[in-house]
């Protein structure tokens, strides 16, 4: 059995937004390819002060009833960890119902942090012969030193980064600054997602990069189980600009080079 680090995605956002002290129900479909273990939730929300309610497309219950938000979901930063694996069947869903205590309009991000479950790798791995910490950036800025120009006012921005040639790289974590919202997605040679959907980086874990306080590096997005990449992999990293202003983004993917 083969573990892939994924994330899947309920946006109660724009349209979907939740109207003061309103409520609805998103769900979030499991893709066909492989089921989903959830192993922790986290959320970003224009007002923290609502109630949620989780289950599956069988109306088997994810929690006993109708909880704070609070309660069960933690920041990009500290998310909350089930204390097991929660298993979503391909194409089935997960269902959050919301609902607004705020009194006023809520603007809500839901994240739902696992893994997908394949029979076996998509690769033959080597035995390692041994293991070294390292990191990799993929930076989007106006320094000289910046990989690729700064994501445009309302737009969008993508670069990447290649493994190095003489080692497979296993990614542990990433930390992100910016300097202010934006969405991310990455993407293993160009078209394998990491993430189900764009997400917002700060449900990530992203710091302002302007100061120490609660720095990404301080409290990292983990990949549980680790992401494996082969000798020569591309990265690419596609940034989406949500401030109307010209945003820097910094991207740093932790983890081991393992040599064979």
């Amino acid at each position: 059995m083969w573990r892939d680090p994924y994330a899947y995605l309920a946006e109660f956002t724009g349209a979907l937004a939740l109207a003061a002290n309103g409520e609805r129900t998103i769900g979030v479909n499991i893709d066909r390819e492989a089921d989903f273990e959830i192993y922790r939730l986290v959320h970003l929300a224009t007002s923290v002060n609502y109630r949620v309610a989780l289950a599956d497309q069988d109306d088997r219950l994810l929690i006993g009833g109708i909880a704070p938000a609070s309660n069960l979901f933690g920041d990009g930063q500290r998310p909350f960890r089930l204390p097991g694996a929660r298993l979503i069947k391909r194409t089935n869903q997960i269902r959050t119902r919301a609902l607004d205590r705020s009194a006023a309009p809520n603007t809500i991000r839901q994240l739902f942090i696992g893994a997908q479950i394949f029979p076996a790798p998509p690769f033959v791995i080597p035995p390692w012969r041994f293991a070294e910490p390292y990191t990799l950036e993929v930076n989007f800025g106006a320094e000289a030193t910046d990989d690729f120009a700064q994501v445009p006012a309302n737009g969008s921005a993508e670069g990447s980064i290649r493994i190095p040639g003489d080692s497979w790289f296993e990614v542990h974590t990433l930390q992100i600054s910016r300097t202010a919202a934006a969405t991310i997605q990455l993407l293993t040679n160009g078209f394998r997602e990491w993430f189900r959907s764009p997400i917002h980086v700060d449900l990530l874990g992203a710091s302002d990069f302007t100061t120490a306080l609660n720095s990404s590096a301080q409290w990292p997005y983990e990949l549980r189980p680790a992401k494996l990449l082969p000798v020569n992999t591309a990265v690419v990293v596609r940034l989406a600009d949500l401030s109307a202003a010209l945003n820097s983004v910094r991207v740093t993917l932790t983890g081991l080079r393992r040599y064979y």
